[in-house]
């Protein structure tokens, strides 16, 4: 596990966080006519927050195909690391 102690890693996993962060929070702005917090939860409630997580991550397959190209691997390994965790968070989210 040697890429774990690579700080690029950590640069791509937050920079992939930041990104589908930001994605979700305009998306929940743009997309209802309720403030922020009510919008969160009526998308909880009918089960649509976990297609606007999955629309968010797609933001970074482009992130790290520009890392791959560039040969950055440990910062590409830290985006699919944000995917995994996008991921893991869909599944608490429908099981919960």
């Amino acid at each position: 596990m040697d890429i774990l102690r690579h700080q690029q890693f950590y640069v791509g996993l937050v920079s992939g966080l930041l990104w589908t962060t930001v994605v979700v929070m305009l998306i929940i702005q743009f997309r209802a006519d309720l403030n922020f917090s009510q919008s969160f939860s009526f998308l909880k409630q009918n089960h649509r927050l976990n297609d606007i997580i999955l629309l968010a991550t797609a933001v970074n397959v482009p992130i790290f195909i520009i890392a791959i190209k560039r040969n950055r691997i440990p910062f590409a390994s830290g985006i699919v690391a944000t995917c995994l965790l996008s991921f893991l968070l869909q599944f608490i989210i429908q099981v919960g």
